[in-house]
């Protein structure tokens, strides 16, 4: 058996049960990687990138999910999704990128396109997002599409996912091909890549946010001014 100095080894942040991570994880255990899964406190990246050994590949997945529409969004309550989702990232980007250039090795990014938006994969993020029900605050401007975003939050509006494992597979596989710096993977993301290039960004915010209740608030706040 090979010692743990001698195989490759990847960090994965962000490995709960049913996620991409997690997925990832059993396929490069598969390719005979020694993975370090998770890592919940961004605060601990720089005790453990001055430990003694190397790193091949890290895979930046950790994230939260926040859905609230603009107006009524609690700026403290973003912040803080913003210090998981960007600021977390780069931290651990910075506290391991030594290890990575010194191994020539490859880092991971993604952004929640991949399970949100252009690329749907079927992940438990909405099952973990629904825990507790959306409230919206007295008064709510939105309040009169309150359905649209409950269904937003459930994951109702997307289209058929694929499949988690398909889609780790089908990421590793395109991160060790090292062709593009770009990887686009999910249901109807090779479909976006293109209308992306090609149609008005008018017509693209119409796509994407037709089933998500901006025409009807439109509509609702023309008869009740």
């Amino acid at each position: 058996m090979p010692s743990v100095v001698s195989k490759k080894t990847a960090l994965i942040t962000g490995c709960s049960d049913g996620g991409i991570g997690a997925a990832m994880a059993k396929i490069l255990r598969e390719r005979d990687y020694h993975v370090f899964a998770t890592l919940r406190n961004k605060s601990k990246a720089g005790a453990l990138a001055s430990l003694s050994g190397k790193l091949d590949i890290l895979i930046n997945n950790a994230g939260c999910d926040f859905l609230m529409p603009l107006l009524d969004v609690n700026i403290e309550e973003a912040k803080r999704f913003f210090d998981v989702n960007f600021w977390g990232a780069l931290a651990v980007t910075q506290a391991f990128s030594p290890m990575i250039i010194k191994a020539k090795g490859i880092i991971l990014n993604y952004s929640s396109c991949l399970t949100a938006i252009i690329g749907a994969v079927q992940t438990n993020i909405f099952t973990n997002s629904t825990s507790e029900a959306l409230q919206l605050p007295a008064n709510s401007y939105y309040e009169p599409i309150k359905h649209f975003l409950v269904d937003i939050r459930e994951g109702k509006i997307h289209p058929k996912e694929q499949d988690v494992d398909i889609a780790a597979r089908h990421l590793l596989d395109d991160v060790f091909r090292g062709k593009d710096s770009y990887i686009w993977r999910g249901t109807t993301s090779t479909t976006c890549k293109w209308l992306s290039g090609w149609l008005p960004l008018w017509l693209l915010d119409n796509l994407n946010n037709g089933a998500r209740g901006v025409k009807e608030l439109s509509q609702y706040y023309a008869k009740n001014p």
